[in-house]
């Protein structure tokens, strides 16, 4: 039987006629109106509005339609068919003008970011939280940041590895023949971490450091990305 499924209220487009309607994949309710241009309700009634303003050819709507991929056809009277895309990516803001080097997860949905020049970073609910050496200094190239199975929080600068520890970075201890110049870290199936450097390709097991140069084989001694292999 026909039944009320929601009052969005007093509709929004004020004298405009309405020319059009639709149903997104998720089932929000999207009208096109002749000179107000487009309104996308949220489950909760909530309408965002679209004009010409906001980057349609033109507010007079004749036709919606939702297609596979969930984007949004808009067509127009005498400005062609538009397509809408929700936008899937957004800048953080505590972070907007930061050269970003290097990202992983964190505890409890948070993010690790190495920083050029602006040390280890941790972003949650959009606050920023900097760390840097135990001596103070906050401006170090940080080119990868890794957490291992441990959870504990491996640094690669061009000054060498650190890790995290008491809220400041240490230099992580035996790695005193590793080049300075990390570019990459990552670990193996077997819980062995792999550094990768300006001077080769470093494997730590245990406390003790094995270094893999051209000598080895390996193409080039400057080591810049490491990826496990899946299975």
């Amino acid at each position: 039987t026909n039944r009320l499924e929601r009052d969005f209220g007093f509709y929004p487009w004020a004298a405009a006629q309405v020319t059009a309607a639709c149903e997104d994949r998720a089932g929000n309710l999207i009208v096109g109106t002749l000179g107000n241009g487009v309104f996308l309700f949220d489950a909760a009634g909530k309408a965002a509005h679209l004009t010409k303003e906001q980057g349609l050819s033109s507010s007079y709507i004749l036709s919606l339609a939702v297609d596979r991929e969930g984007n949004l056809g808009v067509g127009t009277d005498g400005g062609g068919l538009n397509r809408v895309r929700r936008q899937v990516f957004d800048v953080v803001e505590a972070v907007r003008d930061a050269t970003v080097q290097s990202v992983c997860e964190g505890a409890a949905g948070g993010l690790w970011v190495g920083i050029n020049s602006g040390g280890l970073n941790f972003l949650k609910d959009g606050e920023r939280r900097t760390f840097g050496l135990k001596e103070g200094l906050l401006n170090l190239y940080v080119r990868s940041v890794f957490l291992d199975r441990e959870q504990q929080l491996w640094v690669g600068t061009f000054g060498g590895l650190f890790q995290l520890a008491e809220n400041s970075l240490r230099r992580a201890p035996g790695t005193e023949a590793l080049n300075p110049e990390i570019t990459a870290i990552q670990q193996d199936r077997a819980g062995r971490l792999w550094v990768g450097t300006q001077g080769g390709l470093a494997c730590r097991e245990g406390n003790a450091w094995k270094i893999f140069t051209t000598r080895d084989g390996l193409a080039a001694d400057d080591v810049r990305a490491i990826a496990r292999r899946a299975v």
